[in-house]
């Protein structure tokens, strides 16, 4: 009764696999496909690449494994019924289905993890009903699920969050992490441009907000980071056009390169606790208000200079910026000798920490 132009019925005890009988040529054509209920798995690569299949249909009762890259650029499947007898969902297994607008997943499945890439680059994917139990995201997970729903994480107690798994989420709005998240990689939230709002539960105990993971959040206002987040790495608010507040807590160790570089800060205060700022991690800001704890390396005064006070030093922090647009007044080699000095400055304070000044390290101080 159906008006497709092939359709494919497949009613076996194996697996379907790539050497399954249909050919290449074959496979390319199928729009319809029917599996019944002898089939315990769809195995890797089993319709990798058939870009006219809009549809499969199963009945349940026997399907276990999907495997890795199993529909894998089926860029004509719009819709998947995961049925709650499968206990696994392998890699990649829906990437580049571009037209895949949903995903139902029958209440009792029981898989805890979205394993690496399965549905990267799903464009169109809109809904998806993970269950509760999910809280493992490999890289790539749902990299560029553009139209996914702003609430489909919201029940989600995250433990492992993979390199990338949400970059390009478009339509997240917020986000709580508790004390459920074990392993965050770099990347996380890159380019969410829709996460509005960042939530630390009382118990969060992570240690690290790691590498570029709110990279691109552009509607991101404020944030507050617990006391147990010693590091800030290179790029964690990059170009977060939108973050006017990100509160510091004492207990912060190090601020990496880049860390907050375009964002919108105007008042900066680093804690006493922090003995490490890297290359560019407030460039471009406007900054009204700095102030930097003693064990960093000085302070901003109102006179056009910074005094530093121990041998790390501020170079380019604040590239940039409107209220500092150049670095340290001098900089101090790994022995605590004076290697340079900035011409611009018209004062410059030599403090106890300096052992020494090398040759020429005020020439061209005019």
């Amino acid at each position: 009764g159906t008006t497709k132009s092939e359709i494919l019925l497949i009613d076996a005890v194996q697996p379907v696999t790539t050497p399954f009988s249909i050919t290449k040529t074959a496979s390319f054509a199928m729009e319809v496909v029917f599996i019944r209920s002898k089939i315990s798995a769809i195995g890797n690569r089993a319709f990798k690449g058939c870009d006219s299949l809009e549809k499969l249909v199963y009945d349940g009762v026997g399907l276990v494994t999907i495997g890795d890259s199993a529909f894998e650029n089926c860029t004509s499947l719009s819709d998947f019924t995961v049925k709650n007898s499968v206990k696994s969902i392998g890699k990649n297994a829906f990437k580049n289905c571009a037209s895949l607008n949903k995903i139902t997943i029958e209440e009792g499945l029981l898989i805890t993890k979205i394993e690496d890439g399965t549905f990267e680059n799903c464009w169109s994917l809109t809904t998806i009903n993970l269950p509760n139990g999910v809280s493992w995201f490999g890289e790539n997970a749902f990299k560029n699920c553009a139209m996914l729903n702003a609430n489909t994480f919201d029940n989600i107690k995250f433990s492992v969050l993979k390199k990338n798994c949400f970059e390009g989420v478009l339509k997240l709005k917020k986000l709580t992490l508790g004390k459920t998240l074990q392993v965050v990689e770099a990347g996380v939230f890159k380019n969410c441009k829709g996460l509005e709002s960042v939530e630390f539960e009382s118990e969060f105990n992570y240690s690290t907000i790691e590498e570029g993971m709110f990279f691109g959040a552009t509607s991101l206002q404020s944030v507050t980071l617990p006391s147990c987040v010693t590091k800030i790495g290179a790029n964690a608010f990059y170009n977060c056009t939108a973050l006017k507040n990100c509160a510091l807590a004492e207990g912060l160790l190090e601020i990496g390169e880049s860390a907050f570089c375009g964002s919108a800060i105007t008042v900066v205060n680093i804690p006493n606790s922090c003995v490490k700022i890297g290359k560019n991690a407030f460039a471009g800001l406007n900054i009204s208000t700095l102030e930097i704890g003693e064990r960093v390396c000085g302070w901003w005064s109102g006179d056009n200079f910074l005094v530093v006070e121990s041998v790390y030093d501020l170079v380019n922090v604040l590239k940039g910026g409107r209220a500092i647009t150049y670095s340290a007044p001098y900089v101090l080699d790994e022995s605590g000798f004076i290697e340079s000095a900035d011409s611009r400055l018209p004062k410059i304070i030599v403090t106890n920490s300096v052992k020494g000044i090398n040759a020429g390290a005020f020439n061209n101080c005019t």
